[in-house]
């Protein structure tokens, strides 16, 4: 949402001026520093009072925001509204994104992540097409929103995390949903207890675990407490940092290309659909870690060789190069968010997901404002630093734990076993 024609947006607020392109620039800032501030809330509320009310109701509400933002009568209402409508939307993706990855086995994660991304971007090429026929940005806001209102739906049709149900002690409930795609899927189901299974030792760790870490401050207790999980977040709020620069980046100068604005854009949103389709077959044939660290470094590459690509060979390869970036990028993207739910535990992991996110957000604030920097330093700044962030984030990346084929940790104790040193046999005897 936060790349729908930004200029469009606020045309009629008289900010088209070469010299107030900054506060073009600022309206994407706003839209991230919103997610700063939301996605570690939104965090916390999934992780206590679940994924589906978190996802239901951070779309609905949003939704509802930027329908009144698009009866903004000035730039500063429409500014304060952006944030109030990123805030709402911030932990939406994460939630609905952890509710899927808790139903799927470990071998399925990446294929459903890879189903899920593909849809993404068919909404996200729909907008520029749009946009170049609608000019009026107050319209545009109402056919992008009202239609998410809907959403509401998802409150019936859609069934919280078992997992979560588990963690939270709610064993009938958890039933209750295995009895509901048995009958779905006609198959039969044994009779199972309503009351929680026996005590065992890894149910009272579970128990242990679960227990503190219902607020903020207890949760950041227990990051602190272990240095493994501490320094593993830091590593992995980088590789935030660096994607979301990056791809956020590229989306951004895409309009700065020559040729029609409108089609740059959806071609290099379009190019997130292979993204997902080849991520699916490299994480299938490499290990998270390598696959990480190869689309950053192919992202990186490409971003070097952009700059040194002299203007006579013409648009066409530069695009061709751009493009490369951004599918690699998007690519790494979506490795991040796989590796980062695989290594942190069930007590934790939309809390810490949403904090390195939150991190990470820190990268997409600034790539609005690094598009300023050609202003000042040439043409070729932006380029280098998008390749100089990538390169660096994929050796860090090459420092963090392999989680492939592992099973989600759902303690501390058992996040902080998946390291480098250990085989996958003795993470996942079962």
């Amino acid at each position: 949402m936060n790349v729908r024609s930004l200029s469009l947006r606020i045309l009629q607020f008289g900010l088209m001026c070469e010299e107030n392109k900054w506060m073009l620039t600022m309206v994407g800032s706003v839209h991230n520093f919103g997610k700063f501030i939301g996605i570690p809330v939104w965090g916390i509320v999934s992780d206590k009072f679940g994924r589906k009310f978190t996802m239901v109701f951070g779309t609905v509400m949003a939704a509802l925001t930027y329908i009144v933002q698009s009866f903004s009568t000035c730039y500063p209402m429409f500014l304060i509204l952006e944030l109030v409508c990123s805030i709402f939307f911030s932990g939406v993706f994460a939630a609905t994104f952890i509710l899927g990855m808790e139903s799927v086995l470990p071998g399925k994660r990446v294929l459903f992540y890879m189903v899920l991304g593909c849809f993404g971007p068919v909404g996200g090429m729909s907008v520029p097409l749009i946009a170049s026929q609608v000019k009026d940005w107050r319209l545009l806001l109402r056919l992008f929103n009202v239609p998410a209102l809907l959403f509401l739906s998802y409150y019936w049709l859609t069934d919280e995390s078992m997992r979560w149900l588990e963690m939270r002690g709610r064993h009938d409930e958890v039933i209750g949903v295995l009895e509901k795609i048995a009958t779905m899927n006609k198959k039969p189901l044994a009779d199972l207890p309503r009351a929680p299974p026996l005590k065992s030792k890894n149910s009272d760790a579970v128990e242990a675990n679960a227990k503190p870490v219902s607020t903020n401050t207890s949760i950041l207790k227990e990051v602190i407490r272990s240095p493994t999980i501490f320094w593993r977040m830091i590593r992995c709020s980088f590789t935030w940092i660096a994607s979301t620069l990056v791809y956020y980046g590229l989306n951004i100068s895409s309009a700065d290309i020559a040729g029609n604005k409108y089609l740059n854009f959806s071609l290099v949103v379009m190019v997130e659909i292979p993204a997902a389709l080849l991520g699916w077959v490299i994480m299938e044939r490499m290990s998270r870690k390598m696959s990480l660290s190869c689309m950053f470094m192919v992202s990186a590459i490409s971003c070097i060789v952009y700059n040194l690509t002299p203007d006579h060979l013409g648009l066409t390869v530069k695009m061709f190069l751009f493009m490369i970036s951004k599918l690699s990028i998007s690519i790494a993207f979506s490795i991040v968010y796989i590796q980062t739910v695989e290594i942190f535990p069930t007590t934790m992991r939309v809390t810490m997901l949403s904090l390195c996110s939150m991190i990470g957000r820190l990268g997409s604030m600034l790539a609005p404002q690094i598009t300023l920097l050609s202003e000042y330093f040439g043409e070729y700044t932006v380029m280098l630093l998008m390749g100089t962030t990538a390169f660096t984030a994929a050796v860090i990346t090459l420092t963090l734990p392999e989680s492939k084929n592992v099973k989600l940790p759902d303690t501390i104790d058992d996040a902080e076993r998946i390291d480098n040193c250990l085989p996958l046999t003795e993470l996942n005897p079962n």
